[in-house]
């Protein structure tokens, strides 16, 4: 091995690198084999364990009546709880919503102050609208009048 060190481009060098190679190859697919079968027996294992735990999970459990109100009352409080977290979750959100409404109200906003951006989209409706309407009443009128002759 020292000897192929000092002269990697021979042809001894490039034997034994192959073949330590293939050494190392074959050991991992050996290993990899070898914990594959382990973990198919675990897997073969755990699925004839899963296959009777319906019939040897039967359990039957009697509760007074003062324990299942205490457990009821237990779950009510959990569920109050619960409600009240979402709560305060949705207004969180809705607080999020309406500061971005804001920031985005204050992004859109001209230097003087005012909120141009909407009343630019009515004015450019309101007189396209108008604009469409004068154009097409035109183009009738023009019509009537030479067929009108």
């Amino acid at each position: 091995m020292v000897e192929t060190m000092k002269n990697p481009g021979s042809c001894c060098a490039a034997k034994s690198w192959k073949s330590v190679f293939f050494w190392q190859k074959s050991s991992v697919h050996t290993t990899c084999a070898f914990v594959r079968g382990k973990v198919d027996a675990i897997n073969t294992h755990i699925d004839k364990v899963l296959e009777d735990a319906p019939t040897k999970l039967k359990v039957s459990v009697n509760v007074t009546d003062a324990d299942w109100q205490k457990i009821q009352d237990l779950f009510d409080q959990e569920h109050k709880w619960m409600l009240a977290k979402m709560q305060e979750h949705i207004r969180e959100v809705n607080g999020m919503f309406v500061e971005e409404r804001r920031r985005t109200q204050k992004r859109y906003k001209e230097y003087d102050g005012c909120y141009f951006g909407h009343y630019a989209q009515w004015f450019f409706w309101f007189f396209f609208t108008i604009g469409i309407s004068v154009a097409a009443g035109s183009m009738a009128l023009l019509i009537a009048r030479y067929y009108g002759q």
